[in-house]
């Protein structure tokens, strides 16, 4: 698989990830060393994080696909 395929799939894999409310799949594409970014400016660092804060906002939040 050449790298563009590569990163081509990581992104489905992560809109995967997000419409399917996985939080646990979506923080397991990240590197412990990774940081995201929220539509608030909020940072996550590292799929620890990542996966908690996603755990609350699918909780308490509709997100959209």
């Amino acid at each position: 698989m050449d790298l563009n395929s590569e990163i081509s799939a990581l992104y489905h894999r992560l809109l995967e990830c997000w419409n399917d409310r996985d939080p646990a799949g979506y923080a397991s594409l990240f590197t412990e060393n990774a940081t995201v970014f929220g539509f608030d400016g909020s940072q996550m660092k590292g799929p620890k994080e990542i996966e908690e804060t996603l755990n609350q906002i699918f909780a308490d939040h509709e997100t959209g696909r």
